[in-house]
């Protein structure tokens, strides 16, 4: 892991689990899941941006230039959904960030939240209250599947445990059931980590949730 001044300010429509994608506060991951698309990019190794202020400057510029109040889309009903997580596990490495200096920038956001895709329970976040102006995005497949696709990453089921602890923490949380790889039995499995699910997270009416399916194609 290094720091580096980052350059590129470019803020990305997303429209998928956000609305837009930020520049990246950091590039790569100390994660090694089978199916990361940054591999390909970055096969090992993490960069760290040493001026998350710029980062947010170019953040603030682009929503200055949103309408408001914001039509109400599937990411949120009232504010802009920024995915400051894209390019890395953000959770995961948030020793490494400035985390807090983000994390407020959309907590007192007028416009704005962020949100962030993870693999890993990072209980010191815990200590933050969000203002549910920051998502966190648990991504969840059967054990015995991430057993061999996301090594040495959080267990399913202390994944599954950490959404009411982040709930009453101030969070607004999410899960993805991502990547779905399909295989014999996975429909059984799945199943059981739906009732994981079920017998788990209490405020199941605030939790919503995604699904993407693992693509291949015979150059993978």
């Amino acid at each position: 892991m290094k720091y580096v001044t980052r350059k590129a300010m470019t803020i990305r429509e997303s429209g998928r689990s956000s609305d837009y994608i930020t520049p990246s506060f950091g590039f790569g991951c100390l994660y090694r899941c089978s199916y990361c698309y940054m591999r390909r990019h970055v096969p090992k190794g993490l960069t760290i941006a040493n001026n998350p202020e710029d980062l947010l400057i170019a953040v603030e510029k682009h929503s200055e230039e949103l309408p408001w109040p914001k039509v109400p889309n599937q990411t949120h009903d009232k504010y802009y959904t920024y995915d400051f997580s894209c390019n890395e596990d953000f959770v995961m490495h948030s020793k490494f960030h400035n985390w807090k200096l983000i994390f407020d920038y959309f907590k007192y956001h007028e416009k704005a939240m962020g949100t962030a895709a993870t693999k890993h329970v990072s209980n010191h976040l815990l200590s933050y209250d969000a203002d549910r102006k920051i998502r966190i995005r648990f991504s969840l497949m059967p054990q015995k599947m991430a057993d061999i696709h996301e090594p040495n990453t959080s267990k399913i089921i202390d994944r599954i445990k950490a959404i009411d602890a982040f709930i009453d923490a101030g969070y607004n949380v999410h899960v993805n059931f991502s990547p779905v790889i399909v295989y014999d039995g996975w429909l059984e499995d799945y199943a059981d980590l739906f009732i994981m699910l079920n017998n788990y997270v209490e405020y199941k009416s605030e939790v919503l949730a995604e699904v993407i399916f693992l693509t291949h194609n015979k150059n993978l």
